[in-house]
């Protein structure tokens, strides 16, 4: 026994060390990864005030319209790397996923993009003050921020639940959703953030650096074009992937539910819960829900949260509540799902809904209905029995004390679960 014990704790050390030098890589990856985003621009910048003609000419300009011109155009720097850094983030480049969660870069995309707008709007008044730019510089900009700021407002009312507390902003969601304005749609407007970026773009090549710098042309050049190719490889790469990666869906099923739709999809039924958990509405069917779903690597896949999630969506209820396809029951309720959702969708509400209405429409387990039968007879789901009272005296547990059971059953029929024998015989 001793020596076996000895072998044991051997071979266990070993697997924490690796675990805390993987952890330890990460970090280091993550931190190279954040460095670089921030460091950049600073470099890029660096880069400006050497090539730029306003700088180092005393006939150019005053001190002071040189000082408020540099940091205008440092702002705008930032502000332009930055946004096409965010939208290469949202691409799903494995260097980004495979280091951070799809929380963390959504949080991140989103705070970024706000502090990259607010730099923009900050580089148009500055360099409007120095009045040395001419309208084509100014107007292309604007315009390019223009598009960021309504896209940006599109995106933290339809795409997010940033303001889900706010009454109003639930209301708009359902008309949204009742004019056949959905998440997907939402989504192709936001792919409009390319056009603001070319507008950008244009605004820097025409700028009086870039005209007089063939470094700083290659810089914007470069980082447009590159931001360019990730989008269109990104769009390519899940129209025409074989097999999406896990980050896209998740690691049980490959495919959509939508060439598996056994009915037309019920609106009526989608808009109930909808106006019950306006979260729903945000659901981009990334597939965290299965990916870190515990029921779901136990069945291989048999139960999948994402694809009751995609059902409920495209307004499947016979599929869900008749066929049980996938079987909403063998949820646990362990709220990892809700946890790890980066859109803060109450995921584990919604199938207590479907449950419910699996047992008002008797297609629920026979032992949820044997379950609930005993807790309406008895107060408990295991009635208390003479070995079980014993056991417990032997181990010095404490005595169970049970509630009044005319209490919870008048609880019971208060949540329309009425199983009293009368009722069920009228039932019947």
């Amino acid at each position: 026994m001793i020596k076996k014990e000895t072998v044991q704790e051997l071979d266990f050390k070993p697997e924490i060390k690796y675990e805390e030098k993987s952890d330890i890589v990460l970090i280091l990856k993550r931190i190279v990864i954040l460095a670089l985003y921030f460091l950049i621009p600073l470099f890029i910048s660096i880069i400006y005030w050497y090539e730029d003609p306003v700088a180092f000419d005393p006939g150019m300009a005053a001190l002071d319209i040189k000082i408020i011109h540099n940091i205008a155009s440092i702002l705008g720097i930032f502000s332009y790397i930055w946004m096409c850094f965010n939208i290469l983030i949202m691409t799903r480049l494995k260097i980004f996923e495979n280091n951070f969660t799809v929380d963390s870069l959504m949080k991140f995309h989103t705070i970024m993009a706000i502090i990259s707008l607010i730099f923009g709007f900050l580089h148009c008044p500055l360099l409007l003050l120095t009045g040395v730019f001419p309208s084509t510089i100014i107007t292309t900009g604007l315009l390019g921020l223009y598009i960021f700021l309504v896209l940006m407002i599109l995106a933290i009312v339809f795409m997010t639940n940033l303001l889900i507390k706010i009454k109003q902003f639930k209301t708009l969601r359902k008309f949204a959703y009742s004019i056949r304005i959905k998440y997907n749609l939402n989504k192709i407007l936001h792919n409009i953030t390319m056009l603001a970026v070319f507008f950008i773009f244009v605004h820097t090549m025409i700028a009086f650096t870039a005209a007089s710098s063939d470094i700083m042309r290659g810089v914007y050049f470069v980082f447009f074009f590159l931001t360019l190719f990730g989008w269109i490889a990104h769009k390519m790469t899940r129209v025409l992937h074989l097999n999406p990666p896990i980050s896209r869906r998740d690691p049980f099923s490959k495919t959509s539910l939508k060439s598996n739709m056994i009915q037309k999809p019920d609106k009526n039924w989608f808009m109930k819960f909808l106006d019950k958990i306006p979260s729903l509405y945000a659901c981009f069917q990334c597939g965290t829900c299965s990916e870190g779903c515990l029921v779901a690597s136990v069945s291989d896949g048999t139960y999948n949260p994402r694809l009751i999630m995609e059902a409920v969506i495209l307004g499947q209820q016979k599929l869900l509540i008749e066929q049980l396809k996938p079987n909403i029951w063998l949820c646990s309720t362990c709220q990892k799902c809700v946890e790890q959702c980066p859109q803060n969708i109450q995921v584990t509400e919604i199938f207590t809904m479907l449950k419910n209405e699996s047992y008002d429409n008797g297609t629920s387990p026979d032992s949820i209905q044997m379950q609930a039968q005993m807790v309406f007879d008895n107060g408990v789901a295991i009635p208390m029995t003479p070995p079980i009272a014993r056991r417990r005296e032997q181990l010095g547990l404490p005595e169970v004390k049970n509630a009044e059971i005319q209490e919870i059953q008048e609880l019971l029929k208060e949540a329309h679960l009425d199983l009293s024998s009368t009722n069920k015989e009228e039932n019947e």
